[in-house]
């Protein structure tokens, strides 16, 4: 995140936050009340910006959500704005949310890393309509890490009520991993999404490694993601053979 003007306050928020992403260190409540205070100093719409990351980084999902809207409905015209309120969304895997906000603001999209964030947070949630909007009037990038919509499409057999069950299901998925990381304080390290093939047949794995957990704190928490999504009734093979798999980032 490239800090704004005041250099000064912007730079110094932003600094001690990406550091504490990089290491998992959890920045000590004192020191983080004194940095939302600096904050809520600082204008609009770098406001609700440097807000929106502070509030991901604490896991206050809700504050993270309102300023994030905030800081692009105030500051639609400045890019940095923008690509922050989903960044701050997308580190803690809110990818409904970030759909939602880049529908209901479709300036997002002019921006390249926001365009790109949420076409991917409509992979995740199997919104392949609009991956397919996206992809047909903008550019994305070029390059291996780019999801194709199509792939997911073929996966679920072309089918529209599959698709659309398939996308409910995600998004109960990733609701429950959300409220995981909230009520362990753990943050995920990194994230992986792609299909699979093996010698029977084609699978989707969703890998989360977390932050600064041990073996036995990532086991506990795979268990308690998995008795959440098995409260969503699936029977369709392709949902399946969804592989949810939690490591440890230690």
């Amino acid at each position: 995140m490239a800090p704004r003007i005041p250099k000064q306050v912007d730079s110094e928020i932003y600094d001690l936050l990406n550091e504490s992403i990089h290491t998992g260190e959890v920045i000590p409540e004192i020191q983080f009340r004194g940095l939302i205070r600096k904050a809520e100093k600082l204008p609009v719409p770098y406001r609700y910006a440097c807000l929106s990351a502070l509030y991901s980084h604490s896991l206050d999902y809700e504050q993270a959500i309102e300023n994030a809207i905030n800081s692009i409905k105030y500051g639609c015209d400045e890019q940095f704005c923008v690509e922050n309120a989903l960044s701050a969304l997308s580190n803690n895997k809110l990818f409904s949310d970030m759909v939602r906000l880049s529908k209901e603001f479709p300036i997002l999209l002019n921006y390249s890393d926001s365009r790109n964030e949420s076409y991917d947070a409509a992979i995740f949630t199997f919104d392949l309509d609009y991956c397919e909007y996206i992809a047909n009037n903008f550019e994305l990038r070029n390059d291996e890490s780019l999801y194709d919509y199509e792939a997911f499409r073929s996966y679920l057999e072309h089918d529209e009520e599959l698709i659309r069950k398939a996308s409910e299901y995600m998004s109960y998925v990733f609701d429950g991993l959300t409220v995981l990381f909230k009520q362990s304080s753990i943050r995920a390290k990194s994230f992986g999404f792609g299909l699979m093939s093996d010698s029977i047949d084609q699978y989707l794995e969703i890998n989360v490694l977390l932050h600064s957990s041990s073996i036995e704190q990532a086991v506990d928490f795979e268990l308690s993601w998995h008795e959440h999504i098995a409260k969503f009734d699936v029977s369709e093979p392709q949902l399946c053979n969804i592989a949810f798999v939690v490591g440890s980032g230690e």
